[in-house]
């Protein structure tokens, strides 16, 4: 708080033109000089009026040179600054007109920091885009440079909403399964977002939040496999809706997984949770049947493994899955078959088996001779009269005294291994202008820019602007009417009569970009347009689970990159 006077008033001098001309770079004083004193503006607590009308006025001296790099870069940190300060509507207001001019930029660059900046915004204030916004989110989304798309993709996903969170979940899945392949750490950001959205906005009717997890979880590794594994078990256990809607939806991913295990390439997270499927929901009926066939997978899955070779960790945790769901069905069903037995012998004595699997084998061993009174004891009901301790209070003293010692709490191993996907994160960027402390902002926070239900173009603007942005809000200016690239480079020179948006020459492949048509569609999908009650009814009629069983599983295998 006491160099703070010290700063202002020498960015006051700066604006004001005070220091020698040898500080002037591209029409601007000192900006670097700025850049540094309104990134430290951000470490103060509470901001009095001076500091807003400050940067204020920095926005306006550089609104003239927004064109240059190291002027988006100013703005760029100005409006950090204030949502990170989390100011009123109107000041915000007139801070994003320079937002509309980047988004609006002939030069990608540019257009990449506004796309970014308008993240950051729309993290902290829920506010509806406009159809010229719009227009430039879908033509960024078809933008032939692959960090452009990804951008975009971060920012639907911050303003996806219940209506078009299906939408925005395919398009990241499809990315990653196109195009993440040699990048793992993008893959696993944009995995975490198509989670998170599934998270948010599930759908008891359609089920499309399991359909897109069930895409997902091939293309996740380790621990994030992990925790896509959980949420399906969990959403077909006790998910939303009807006892009748989660049966058919159990049905429909039975079918889906047993597609998925006959491909060459499926992945050993999907066969676990096809195992775990299989006896969780299989009938008294065909109990004999799904023994059968999970110990025919387990023949399969030993057999395959090379002699001398030490066994990975997806196939050890296929196989105690498989023994485990076995030993469940033979206890609900009261189930035993010899060739069961054979295959825990024969397992036992497998150099792959290490000492859990072993002792796992051993268990259900020991456990199936006495399988008939095992089952009898199940079924069993329970007696109301007994009283039971659902709290545990007799073990209040050990854990206090653990608890006294440094011990940690109990989270159940459920919950620990979900949590860490729930949190979303900025995609990577080589942006230096965004700084980490805005861009992982949390909650949002009260304000009337929340409350309002009109679009960022309805804010009013700062009478402190030249009557020159006096006009409406708009992305398109008279000097930026079609900020497209309308000419392609080739190697035969420049190309004529091209449209850039529908195909892009690379490396001798023509790579098909989405048309106009497409780009309608999607429109029509993910933003309020004069399609979506069309496109609202289509929805409601296809079922994304039935689509996914129509898909060649192959294919879909054959995108995950490398070996698990």
């Amino acid at each position: 708080m006491d160099i703070m006077p010290a700063l202002v008033q020498i960015q006051n001098q700066i604006l004001d033109g005070k220091l020698p001309l040898e500080y002037a770079y591209r029409g601007l004083h000192a900006p670097w000089m700025q850049i540094s004193i309104i990134r430290l503006l951000r470490y103060l607590q509470e901001p009095g009026l001076d500091i807003y009308m400050l940067i204020q006025k920095t926005l306006q001296n550089v609104k003239l040179q927004i064109e240059n790099a190291i002027g988006a870069a100013m703005v760029c940190e100005c409006i950090t600054t204030l949502v990170y300060h989390k100011v009123g509507d109107e000041m915000l207001a007139s801070a994003l007109l320079c937002v509309v001019d980047l988004m609006a930029s002939p030069n990608s660059n540019l257009r990449y920091a506004g796309l970014s900046l308008l993240e950051i915004v729309l993290q902290q204030y829920k506010l509806p885009l406009s159809t010229a916004q719009q227009d430039v989110v879908l033509t960024s989304f078809c933008h032939p440079d692959e960090a452009m798309k990804r951008r975009t993709l971060s920012l639907l996903c911050t303003v996806a909403e219940a209506h078009n969170a299906e939408t925005v979940c395919t398009q990241v899945v499809d990315y990653v399964c196109d195009q993440c392949s040699h990048n793992p750490h993008l893959q696993h950001d944009l995995i975490s977002r198509a989670v998170a959205l599934t998270d948010k906005f599930p759908n008891s009717q359609t089920h499309w939040h399991i359909a897109a997890l069930i895409r997902v979880l091939p293309l996740a590794r380790d621990k994030q496999a992990k925790a896509i594994q959980r949420r399906i078990q969990l959403m077909l256990l006790a998910g939303n809706g009807s006892l009748e809607q989660r049966t058919i939806a159990r049905s429909k991913v039975l079918n889906i997984l047993g597609k998925y295990s006959e491909s060459k390439t499926v992945s050993t997270a999907v066969l676990e949770v096809y195992v775990w499927s299989l006896s969780q929901f299989c009938g008294a009926e065909d109990d004999q049947l799904v023994l059968e066939k999970l110990i025919s997978l387990g023949y399969k899955v030993l057999h395959n493994q090379e002699p001398n070779t030490i066994m990975s960790y997806g196939v050890q945790n296929l196989l105690i899955s498989i023994i485990q769901s076995a030993g469940h069905i033979a206890e609900k069903y009261d189930t035993a078959i010899d060739s069961l037995e054979e295959f825990l012998q024969e397992t036992l004595k497998s150099h792959l088996a290490d000492a859990y699997l072993r002792c796992t084998c051993m268990e259900l061993l020991a456990a199936l001779p006495h399988i008939t009174v095992i089952h009898k004891v199940l079924q069993q009901p329970i007696q109301t009269e007994t009283k039971l301790d659902f709290t545990l209070s007799f073990l209040d003293k050990y854990v206090c005294e653990s608890l006294a010692d440094n011990a940690l709490p109990y989270q159940p191993k459920l919950l620990h291994i979900a949590n860490p996907v729930l949190e979303i994160t900025s995609l990577p960027s080589n942006s230096t202008t965004v700084p980490l402390a805005a861009a992982i902002m949390s909650s949002p926070c009260p304000s009337p820019l929340s409350s309002g239900t009109g679009s960022i173009v309805d804010f009013p603007r700062s009478e402190s602007f030249g009557s020159e942005d006096s006009r409406s809000w708009s992305l398109r200016s008279p000097q930026k009417e079609d900020f497209r690239a309308k000419l392609l480079w080739s190697q035969e020179g420049r190309a004529k009569n091209v449209d850039s948006f529908v195909y892009v020459e690379h490396k001798e492949e023509v790579t098909p970009v989405p048309s106009d048509s497409k780009i309608q569609y999607l429109a029509s999908l993910l933003f309020n347009r004069q399609e979506r009650e069309a496109a609202g009814e289509e929805a409601l009629q296809r079922d994304p689970l039935d689509e996914l069983l129509s898909k060649d599983f192959q294919k879909l295998s054959a995108s995950k990159p490398g070996k698990r």
